[in-house]
């Protein structure tokens, strides 16, 4: 059975929201040949929100870097952090 952790770090400042989802220690990851149907579905709906998802496949696990632009949000929240083990 393989063991890993996912950490998802995010900031609301402003209308602008900022996440970082990171994977490791699971088992290794390479660059894909194409986008596959969890990063498409990100793109489809980051975009309703002027958005972006920046991937990156490093050896120890993916790594995304969320941005978007929220509707309406308060002026300053807290940057909040979870992590998950499996």
């Amino acid at each position: 059975m393989q063991t890993g952790r996912i950490s998802v770090i995010w900031e609301i400042t402003g209308p602008r929201l900022t996440a970082e989802w990171c994977e490791t220690g699971g088992p290794a990851v390479a660059h894909p040949q194409r986008r596959g149907f969890g990063l498409r579905l990100l793109d489809v709906a980051l975009k309703e929100f002027d958005g972006v998802c920046e991937a990156r496949f490093e050896g120890q696990g993916l790594i995304c870097q969320l941005y978007a632009t929220l509707p309406s949000a308060p002026k300053r929240e807290r940057a909040s952090e979870a992590t998950v083990v499996q």
